[in-house]
């Protein structure tokens, strides 16, 4: 993007932690259910959705493999992934994705226009969590419960990823 100064890693690491903590925070929602996704309501499981993909595709690959600590597990990855918080095992690593040596801390080449979607994405999220019967969230999803109630934990995390 012309004239746009490159984030900083600070600014980089700043984002992942902010929406790492909503995904996290929204996956605890006692109505998200990650082995039944039909069981969740609508807007619960596809604001947890839109958020966790705005994380593992735009998000982590602006990060070194060593920040690990700033990705959300592995059953974020894929919410079909059994979730270790209720007692179940999640997905082990793959060794082919393990990087170690100085690779592992090498940061990627900054992506302008994938930090700007991730920043983008993270506004919507905001949106859909904060107004959630606002006539852009109806008609992003339309037949879900109108107004759904995200619990003051969830706008909380909505409101930080916003600053």
């Amino acid at each position: 993007m012309p004239g746009m100064q490159d984030p900083s890693p600070e600014e980089m690491i700043e984002l992942a932690r902010k929406t790492r903590e909503l995904i996290e925070t929204i996956y605890a929602h006692p109505n998200f259910n990650t082995a039944q996704p039909e069981r969740s309501p609508k807007m619960l499981w596809h604001t947890g959705d839109f958020a966790r993909r705005t994380f593992t595709d735009y998000i982590a690959p602006l990060l070194p493999p060593s920040m690990a600590s700033l990705k959300p597990s592995i059953a974020f990855a894929d919410p079909r992934c059994e979730d270790p918080r209720r007692g179940m095992p999640g997905a082990p690593p793959r060794s082919d994705q393990v990087v170690t040596g100085e690779a592992a801390n090498a940061w990627p080449e900054v992506n302008k226009e994938k930090y700007m979607d991730a920043v983008m994405r993270n506004m919507m999220v905001s949106m859909i969590i904060l107004d959630p019967s606002g006539p852009k969230v109806q008609m992003m999803f339309p037949g879900a419960e109108s107004g759904f109630d995200f619990g003051e934990e969830i706008r909380e995390m909505a409101r930080k990823l916003k600053e």
